[in-house]
């Protein structure tokens, strides 16, 4: 039984609304529960509460632990209870409390679908699966997996592409073309990749107008242009209107064709574009060169310093003009972004209305979905009141955690779902409050549009609300650590002492502080000077296709470096303090920002010296050597006369072919290797062991759908078996997540082996690894994959990268 501090004890108050910034290890989960408990002793039905979390896991954890101690509170004896509920509430409970806490965990237990712990997509799910007319959506409607919902979006794409033909669609035709124009082949399946990834944005744009046009024209008004303005408009004006000096131009000219090489060049320029009107649209560019350089700056010397000086009059025209033309290629540049936004916009709205339809036909949803369909079906007014009476009588407490990353569009459910605990009579019948926990230190970035500047402003508008309601409002900072020790925490707290440091992090002025509960134990940070690139030797002109990474790369030698390093450790039985035993490979988790070649060299580093290592926790499917056997072999039952696939079918684990094996039977065949096969299957055993197989494949795989072949080819043909013996048991994992994947396709497609491999390898699936299963080994993880983890040893070995912008879409502007 753990005391909660003085600052869990606020957190958890019941009559209270809260905003607490928690960092790692500060007991967020324990606030969370103890919250959920003191909200139930205060006798309020356990359907009126709600608690949003962000993974399945975390929901998952959380309701365990409140059914653990309900369950417990039945059976203990009266002393223990007591103690539990005063330790919880600060106040020793009376019979009545005793008696209403031991019926608890039944109560709980006759709530359908027990407490509301879900996520904010769950708990959307089942709300529109309540309300799916009030909804306008199909009562029997799905949620589509990442898969599905990008097979919908591909079909979208091809239909908007096929639409872009003058004859059928000439806006769309024309903005299709005004965007091929700015991009690469390369780069333009990129660039609709990323539109395609801010669907909400685009229909959230699409709400607010009825039609591209009106978007566009909004656009426009935001960007100062006139509804009339075009390119050749913008450049017309560039030579008219009372401040244009166009004899003091001619005045310059005449100066500078007096002067240098560079000068008389500079004067042909000028001379050109002022006496030909008819060409200054397409003459503008080389025109302002005179005036401008390359980044858009006026030049520092329009004219040399003596000719300026002699000639002030055509100097002073010069600098006039070049203000003018500065401003003129802003406009231009405005014009551009407004082009190319229109552009995209138009396409962007033709998919989201195939994706729409396709959707709809199918009647199905994806995850951006089910936000958006609750807050207009929340928001709506006349029904918002009606759904949440209907929510078994309302909802009197919501709980948030890791509220730092929540999106806008999901803070707007919350918003709406708690706009009445402050006003009518809902502020005053019963204590409703709203609880958030979340620190902005741990946002995952972008990660579906979370953004932590809302955990900041929507506890000010909380804040606020309460103050006007007369509620209370507690703004609680948990600043005690019970996982990291001092070491550790000071300095993170000297990393963030600098106010532009905090304040880039935080968005607010609140300083930003740890205080270690392990006071006193062993803790140490160390810090690596960086390794740097050693110079390339000279080469030849000529370059292979492929440029093997020296040895001496900064990535390398770091990987090996900590290799080294971890090697030394496990020799020597280096001591860990804390736990008073010797360090095991258990002990280390290696973090980086993201998954790089850096990994692989790291894993090979720990390999090389025999050092248990997990692997990545993320793997692509498709790259997976078991995966590849796999597919292999389904690949040759669909054509056996594809000598390559066969070939490394018989190379592969199910066969184990060697290189001379392979070799004589190709060299000097005539016809396929398949059939050479077939002619010669009694030479060698191992030449009958590949035909017995390869033909009990095939055979089977006439009738079977593609789940039953390949259980048939792991199981009863033993294939598991061989992968594992080859490739470890790490192969374990993505052999079940093939399978899985096969059994998934059968359900929404039809059964076809050709449809599914063709299905695999357009999907890039990508597989997450569990790393807390307690194996003692190595673990390298992405920094946002180990959120929720820990270990005695972290290492950060990339912490002086630094982030770019990737975001193909901001070409917009150029």
């Amino acid at each position: 039984m753990t005391a909660p501090t003085l600052e869990q004890k606020q957190a958890s108050d019941p009559l209270s609304s809260v905003w607490v910034a928690a960092s790692a290890g500060t007991g967020k989960t324990f606030v969370l529960t103890n919250r959920v408990l003191r909200i139930l002793l205060m006798n309020t039905a356990p359907e009126r509460i709600l608690c949003l979390t962000f993974t399945k896991a975390a929901a998952a954890e959380m309701a365990n632990r409140i059914n653990k101690r309900l369950g417990q509170w039945v059976v203990c004896d009266q002393q223990l209870l007591c103690a539990e509920i005063q330790n919880l509430t600060g106040e020793f409970p009376s019979e009545d409390q005793q008696d209403h806490a031991r019926k608890l965990f039944a109560r709980v237990l006759d709530v359908p679908g027990g407490l509301k712990i879900q996520t904010i997509h769950s708990f959307c799910q089942s709300l529109l699966g309540r309300f799916p007319l009030e909804a306008e959506i199909a009562p029997h409607f799905q949620v589509m997996d990442e898969r599905t919902t990008l097979e919908h979006l591909t079909r979208a794409r091809d239909a908007v592409l096929t639409e872009a033909v003058v004859d059928i669609n000439p806006g769309l035709a024309r903005a299709l073309a005004h965007i091929s124009r700015k991009v690469t082949e390369n780069t333009f399946a990129d660039l609709i990749r990323e539109l395609i990834g801010q669907r909400s944005g685009l229909e959230q744009m699409m709400s607010r107008f009825s039609l591209v046009e009106q978007a566009i024209l909004a656009m426009k008004r935001m960007l100062g242009l006139k509804p009339s303005d075009t390119q050749a408009g913008i450049i017309d004006g560039a030579c008219e209107g009372g401040n244009f000096d166009g004899a003091g131009l001619r005045a310059a000219v005449e100066v500078l064709l007096t002067g240098s090489a560079t000068n008389q060049k500079t004067g042909q320029k000028m001379a050109h574009w002022l006496s030909t009107p008819e060409v200054r649209i397409s003459d503008f560019a080389d025109y302002k060169t005179a005036f401008l350089t390359k980044g858009g700056d006026i030049r520092k010397k329009l004219m040399p310093d003596k000719m300026a000086t002699a000639h002030p009059g055509e100097f002073e025209a010069m600098a006039q003009e070049a203000l003018r033309i500065q401003a003129t290629e802003e406009k231009l540049k405005l014009l551009t972004l407004l082009e190319n936004s229109a552009a995209l916009l138009t396409i962007g709205a033709a998919m989201m209305a195939a994706f729409g339809d396709s959707k709809k036909r199918h009647a199905v949803m994806d995850y951006d979905d089910l936000i958006l369909k609750v807050t207009a079906l929340i928001g709506r007014p006349g029904i918002a009141d009606w759904i949440l009476y209907k929510l078994d009588g309302g909802i009197d407490h919501i709980l948030i955690d890791e509220a730092q990353d929540t999106n806008p569009e999901q803070w707007q459910v919350i918003k709406t779902l708690a706009n009445e605990f402050f006003v009518g009579e809902g502020r005053s019948d019963r204590p409703r409050t709203i609880f958030a926990v979340g620190d902005v230190k741990q946002s995952i970035y972008s990660f579906q549009r979370a953004d932590p500047k809302e955990f900041v402003a929507n506890r000010r508008l909380f804040q606020k609300k309460s103050a006007d309601a007369k509620h209370g409002f507690h703004n609680v900072n948990l600043a005690l650590s019970f996982r990291s020790t001092a070491a550790v925490l000071n300095v993170v707290d000297r990393v963030f002492l600098a106010d532009n440091h905090r304040i880039a992090l935080s968005f607010s002025e609140e300083e930003i502080f740890h205080r270690p509960s392990r006071t006193g134990q062993a803790g140490l940070m160390e810090l690596w000077p960086t390794e740097k690139a050693e110079p390339l030797p000279e080469t030849d002109d000529w370059q292979p296709p492929v440029v093997q990474q020296p040895a001496t790369s900064p990535e390398m030698k770091l990987a090996i470096r900590i290799a080294d390093r971890i090697k030394n450790w496990l020799d020597t039985g280096e001591i860990l303090v804390s736990q008073g035993r010797s360090m095991t490979p258990g002990d280390i988790m290696i973090l980086v920002r993201r998954r790089t070649k850096f990994d692989d060299y790291m894993i090979r580093a720990l390999k090389a010296r025999d050092i248990p290592v997990a692997g990545q926790d993320k793997m692509l499917l498709s790259e997976q050597i078991a995966v590849m056997d796999l597919m292999a072999v389904g690949n040759f039952v669909l054509l056996p006369g594809d000598d390559l696939t066969l070939a490394v079918v018989l190379k592969s684990p199910f066969i184990g072919f060697s290189e001379e094996d392979l070799y004589d039977l190709a060299f000097e065949r005539r016809g396929s290797l398949w059939a050479a096969l077939l002619r010669r299957k009694d030479e060698r055993e191992i030449f009958k062991r590949a035909h017995d197989l390869l033909v009990a494949c095939t055979n089977f795989a006439d009738t079977a759908p593609p789940f039953e072949f390949y259980n048939h080819l792991l199981t009863t043909l033993g294939g598991r078996q061989k992968l594992l013996g080859r490739l470890g048991e790490e192969a374990n994992d993505p052999i079940d997540e093939f399978l899985q994947l096969a059994m998934g396709y059968e359900v929404n497609n039809i059964s076809s082996l050709q449809g599914f491999l063709s299905w695999v390898q357009r999907g890039n699936v990508e597989i997450k690894r569990d790393m807390e299963q307690g194996q003692s080994q190595v673990r390298i993880m992405t920094v946002h994959g180990a959120k929720g983890l820990q270990a005695p040893v972290v290492i950060l070995p990339d912490s002086c990268q630094t982030p770019k912008l990737g975001s193909r879409l901001l070409w917009a502007g150029e």
